[in-house]
């Protein structure tokens, strides 16, 4: 990282913002904060740790030389430290899914009957499994949902919980 010729760093938190905003400074080169998700989403962990890192994100925002917020919260509360910034919308390109290729949509659905899943309706969480995301709940519906079959995609403390309610659950896959 230290050797390559960056005209510019892109951080996106968590991980992305800390190390993009070290690298920038280390390197002396623009660096880009884009805050996908509030600071609040890790509010479980250690107080001690929690706070470190708060402080640490807003000291990075602060020394971005631009700065993205996806969540009004995450804005409203930058500005509230002093910090510029812009509100932007979480970019999906509607067009880009309106009218997918026929090929796709039959790969994607052997992939899925391969998983077990079949024509029943089909709930797809994609994301983080942590509680800021509601996984609980979502799993609860699932249970209550019988008719409805639920993939869940992606990584974070709640997997292990995700992965038990897949062996139990008929209609929960992982």
């Amino acid at each position: 990282a230290f050797r390559a010729n960056y005209d510019i760093i892109i951080g996106t938190v968590r991980m992305g913002l800390y190390v993009g905003t070290i690298l920038s400074w280390l390197i002396d080169q623009p660096f880009v904060a884009d805050v996908t998700d509030p600071i609040e989403q890790i509010d479980h962990l250690p107080s001690p740790i929690y706070k470190f890192l708060f402080e640490f994100e807003h000291v990075a925002l602060k020394m971005a030389d631009e700065a993205m917020f996806v969540y009004r919260s995450s804005y409203t509360s930058a500005r509230r430290h002093g910090i510029d910034g812009n509100k932007v919308e979480n970019a999906v390109n509607y067009e880009k899914f309106n009218d997918p290729d026929p090929d796709i949509i039959e790969t994607a659905a052997a992939e899925l009957n391969e998983a077990g899943l079949d024509d029943r309706p089909i709930a797809v969480y994609i994301g983080g499994l942590t509680p800021v995301y509601h996984i609980e709940s979502i799993l609860e519906a699932a249970r209550r949902l019988g008719t409805v079959q639920f993939l869940f995609i992606g990584d974070g403390e709640l997997s292990e919980t995700v992965a038990a309610a897949a062996t139990t659950t008929e209609n929960v896959y992982y």
